[in-house]
């Protein structure tokens, strides 16, 4: 168990602040020795952004490198609009099988879900972007 700075949990009503210390343990758990947890700054938007969605929390701790591409520089991104099909060939270059597509697909989409609900919730982006941002999702992936 790695314990949460009190002052990051304080100010959160005492049945989220536990929810938050579970997510958070069970993520420290399944990351294992050397991996490079947030603190400091990185550390509050990411119980700040967990305590908001369950998705984006349950995304990272699915996919726990998901955690460090947001924070290093997926939250901070703007795309263009044609930028989601740019990604997207990238993830699914090489791959020939039914199977094989559908889990690049969700993985794909998840990634790219959590980075949009991550920048909306953060405060990193406007309402008009967020809402472009799963509209050009929705089509890349169509």
């Amino acid at each position: 168990m790695s314990q949460l700075p009190a002052e990051l949990l304080n100010p959160i009503p005492e049945a989220l602040r536990l929810r938050l210390q579970r997510l958070w343990d069970e993520f420290v758990e399944c990351t294992g020795e050397g991996f490079a947890l947030p603190e400091g700054e990185a550390l509050a938007e990411t119980l700040r952004v967990w305590a908001l969605s369950d998705f984006v929390a349950q995304a990272c701790l699915r996919e726990p490198v998901l955690l460090s591409w947001l924070l290093d520089e997926g939250r901070t991104q703007e795309y263009a609009d044609s930028h989601y099909l740019g990604l997207l060939d990238v993830a699914l270059d090489g791959i020939s099988e039914e199977k094989a597509l559908g889990e690049a697909l969700r993985k794909f989409r998840r990634r790219q879900m959590a980075r949009i609900a991550w920048r909306d919730l953060s405060g990193r982006a406007e309402l008009m972007e967020t809402t472009g941002d799963l509209s050009n999702l929705a089509d890349a992936c169509v």
